[in-house]
């Protein structure tokens, strides 16, 4: 499938033709490490990742390389003001080593953080500095340089254009030229390759010209032509380099080559705050730890810039991070109940998803077009027949997101606060002694706090709501496949005429009596008279029924014997959890497509409720899929045999 990207350079989309049939060669303008990169900073990172991610989909190999400026940058583009690394150096007292050091590790960290994979060439500046000499020495022996008493300068008068990638028409600007700070300089858009150092500057090296240090530009060009050659296929950065920095590598790499240094060039769009531009003095400067520091997942801003083209200005906001919070932790979950998913995918279906990969694919194609690709995203993670092929789909569509959608967050602390502690065990002491106005005054209390309980079990609906309808916010029935809120039914998952035959046929096979739940039914089947009587005591005679028509659930089982009890593991062993009711002579069952842990992902979802915020509690092992699934802090504990066993 071909590959589309908007070029700077012609000014058009255009079809993407590698120079190398199975190799992309890519630069990109890596930080300046004087200070903390910021979210702005972090966007043309992202959009960067994409970019190798979407290459890779497309079955190429990447050697891309990045580099780290540690020298060179001025405080202006203008050639003017003190290095920026020298800057920040004088202001916290370090060397300017020290701090390129300290920032170019918190650089790194921030990448890994936002899941950003590595460029295979990581080159500083300071590193190659003999590379950059020769550089200026031979656009100088070309005749496109020049010396003054203070540095060597470009003269862009030797170039038959200058602006191709910016537009810029000097012609029309020499009116407002700015004034120049080297009277020597030729041309006042002239711009310094390397400049002789004053006797206190800080980072100089020998050089044909003395103590010296190179210009800001000329290391992209020497270390892009070190790495990739002349000419490479793709050059990337942030807009904001288009007029000065990328417009100078273009005129430098003419200079000694004759040629432009890329065919492509590829531009991230700025990052607006609430709408204007980020400032230290409008205090709105953000970085990657200020995200992480609110308790979101880093990975939440990279989702967040997936709401935008790239080539778009996006604009941040608190609440946009909140709404991509909500929106991560949905597809993650989406991940996991797909994943725990036993629907069967007919035709239908299978050309579906092709359809939508399809789709997904032609979407990243057209110069990463990341919001309508995830679109389809969301109409996979949203289909509606639950199984393993769209979780494996949903982690193909990962491969370009870089979300890690199978992982679950981990809590912060993973406590309850102690607040609400305190209000449980108050809760506790009423109900013990049967101060029920107290319990639940206390329980109205936790709800105005934004808590809400739900009781998760294996019972009958109707029958639950009979015990613990007062007592919660809702109620998690049938082993999860049915769920009451606020007293009505917010979610129900029944089995399939198909499935509701085959569990029969099981049954008969075992010669297994059983009880069907239905919505306020329980239907008999193959019971004994001892069973229906006991069951006619506990649900009420006007619950019980005899016909299979109708929604059912789940179901409990019954057997006589420890051999018929194996029989029954044995027979259901690939289709259900059996949970048996302590040697009673009856089970439930929690089905392996769909069970307590999938109720929980579904309310969490519906809710829009972080899973840190989220506690569990169980004694059996129908509770454990709670734990498993979502990885929420979890109590759980199991008396089996008179021993006890903790799983948390």
């Amino acid at each position: 499938m071909d590959i589309y990207f908007y070029n700077t350079l012609t000014k058009k989309k255009e079809k993407f033709e590698p120079i190398d049939e199975k190799e992309v060669r890519i630069y990109s303008c890596g930080p300046t490490v004087y200070k903390d990169a910021t979210i702005g900073n972090m966007r043309t990172n992202i959009f960067q990742d994409v970019l190798r991610r979407v290459l890779k989909y497309n079955g190429y190999k990447i050697k891309h390389a990045m580099n780290i400026t540690d020298v060179g940058h001025l405080v202006s583009d203008a050639d003017e003001g003190e290095d920026k690394m020298i800057k920040s150096a004088k202001e916290m007292h370090k060397s300017p080593l020290e701090i390129a050091k300290y920032y170019t590790e918190l650089f790194f960290e921030d990448l890994k953080k936002l899941n950003i994979e590595t460029p295979e060439i990581i080159c500083k500046a300071t590193d190659h500095i003999p590379d950059m000499i020769k550089y200026v020495e031979k656009l100088l022996k070309n005749g496109y340089a020049y010396e003054t008493d203070t540095a060597i300068y470009f003269d862009i008068s030797k170039l038959d254009k200058y602006g191709i990638l910016s537009g810029v028409n000097l012609d029309e600007q020499k009116a407002g030229a700015r004034v120049d700070v080297d009277s020597q300089k030729r041309n006042p858009y002239d711009f310094a390759l390397w400049i002789k150092a004053p006797e206190n500057h800080l980072m100089k090296w020998e050089s044909p010209w003395g103590l010296s240090y190179p210009g800001w530009h000329i290391e992209c060009s020497a270390m892009g032509q070190k790495y990739l050659g002349e000419v490479f296929d793709i050059h990337t950065g942030g807009i904001d380099l288009i007029p000065t920095h990328h417009e100078n590598e273009i005129a430098q790499s003419k200079g000694r080559t004759g040629k432009i240094p890329a065919n492509y060039w590829l531009h991230g769009e700025y990052l607006l705050i609430n709408g204007g531009k980020m400032s230290k003095s409008l205090k709105n400067v953000y970085l990657l730890k200020d995200i992480k520091d609110k308790g979101y997942d880093p990975l939440v801003y990279k989702l967040f810039c997936y709401s935008c083209h790239y080539r778009n200005k996006l604009n941040f906001t608190w609440e946009g991070i909140d709404s991509a919070a909500k929106s991560l932790e949905r597809l993650r979950n989406a991940y996991q109940i797909h994943l725990h998913g036993n629907d069967e995918l007919g035709d239908v279906d299978i050309r579906k998803l092709s359809d939508i990969e399809e789709n997904f694919h032609k979407a990243i194609n057209d110069d990463m077009n990341m919001p309508l690709a995830m679109s389809y995203v969301w109409e996979t993670a949203k289909f509606e027949k639950k199984n393993p092929n769209v979780a494996k789909l949903l982690m193909k569509f990962d491969t370009v997101l870089g979300l890690k959608i199978d992982v679950m967050q981990e809590s912060n602390n993973g406590e309850i606060p102690e607040e609400i502690l305190g209000l449980l065990e108050k809760r506790k002491v009423a109900r013990d002694q049967k101060d029920w106005k107290k319990s639940d005054e206390i329980r109205d209390l936790l709800k105005e706090k934004g808590y809400k309980t739900f009781i998760c079990t294996g019972r009958a609906p109707f029958y639950a709501k009979r015990l613990f309808g007062d007592l919660v916010s809702g109620i998690i029935s049938c082993n999860g496949r049915y769920i009451l809120y606020e007293g009505k039914k917010l979610y129900s998952r029944a089995f399939t005429k198909k499935q509701l035959d085959y569990y029969v046929h099981k049954l008969d096979q075992g010669k297994l009596g059983a009880m069907f739940v239905s919505d306020d039914q329980a239907l008999k089947y193959h019971l004994d008279q001892k069973q229906e009587v006991d069951l006619e005591k506990e649900y009420g005679i006007e619950h019980l029924v005899d016909s299979l028509e109708g929604d059912f659930y789940t179901f409990d089982m019954f057997y006589q014997s420890q051999e018929h009890y194996q029989t029954m593991v044995e027979i259901f062993k690939e289709d259900l959890i059996i949970n048996d009711h302590g040697g009673m002579g009856s089970c439930d069952c929690s089905t392996i497509e769909f069970d307590k842990g999938s109720a929980i992902a579904y309310l969490l979802d519906y809710f829009h409720i972080d899973k840190d915020n989220a506690y569990a509690f169980g004694d059996g092992y129908n509770d454990q899929a709670m734990f498993i699934l979502q990885r929420i802090t979890r109590y759980l504990l199991k008396v089996h045999q008179n021993k006890t066993e903790s799983f948390i």
